[in-house]
């Protein structure tokens, strides 16, 4: 099981180098998020607050350039947004 969690982590790690590479920021973000949750489960709460941090910057800058506010609240009503912005307010990982 540790083998596969590590193998998994591996390859979020490379997704998220491929989608900063290209410039996706709408891929990048998520893969901080699962990469958060990784590490979280890992008990490596310092590295998860990191990435939920960097997640949430990338989707700061994404909702920022929504003009529609129709689209925006779409967007923000994500149940991996609504859930990375609860992360993030609880106390379960605080900086």
């Amino acid at each position: 099981e540790l083998e596969e969690f590590q193998a998994a982590q591996e390859i979020l790690l490379e997704a998220a180098q491929a989608a900063q590479d290209i410039g996706s920021r709408r891929m990048l973000w998520q893969i901080n998020y699962y990469l958060g949750e990784f590490e979280r489960q890992q008990g490596n709460l310092d590295k998860a607050i990191g990435y939920f941090y960097e997640a949430q910057e990338i989707i700061s800058y994404i909702v920022g350039t929504i003009d529609q506010p129709e689209m925006k609240n779409l967007f923000l009503a994500r149940s991996d947004v609504k859930n990375l912005h609860e992360i993030i307010e609880s106390n379960s990982v605080s900086k």
